[in-house]
């Protein structure tokens, strides 16, 4: 039965949390500190903030888990680890004056330059071989 000013809950007044923001979660903040201690308020919101954080940052880290694998990030280091390699021999045959030390720090540059792309080749190789084996497997 339905009273006349009362809504379906039975409440005969809207509720003071109905007007607080709401979090992503849909949970409203509720900051009655007579019900609870400032401490445990305090970390109640800053719990619920967290989780609502969480939520909202979940797609970005659902993309980040898939792009960041370790395989991923150890082609990235490896790769950043060469250029630097080969800048500093860049930067040391520019500042020499030795033709005998230049021809040395070229040669050491291909050298890198050739064991990198072994190496990139290598693992590429394998990877689509385990891959292949996989299939196979199944």
């Amino acid at each position: 039965m339905k009273v006349e000013g009362q809504q379906l809950s039975g409440r005969p007044y809207q509720s003071e949390t109905d007007n607080l923001p709401q979090t992503a979660s849909g949970r409203t903040y509720n900051r009655d500190v007579h019900s609870r201690s400032s401490l445990d308020s305090l970390l109640y919101i800053l719990a619920e903030f967290l989780e609502d954080m969480a939520l909202e940052f979940k797609p970005i880290s659902n993309y980040l888990c898939q792009v960041l694998t370790l395989e991923n990030f150890i082609k990235a280091a490896n790769k950043l680890r060469h250029e630097a390699e080969q800048a500093s021999i860049d930067v040391k045959m520019n500042n020499t004056d030795s033709k005998f030390k230049r021809l040395e720090l070229k040669a050491r540059k291909e050298m890198n330059e050739f064991r990198h792309d072994v190496k990139n080749r290598w693992s590429e190789l394998r990877h689509d071989f385990k891959a292949g084996w996989k299939k196979l497997d199944k």
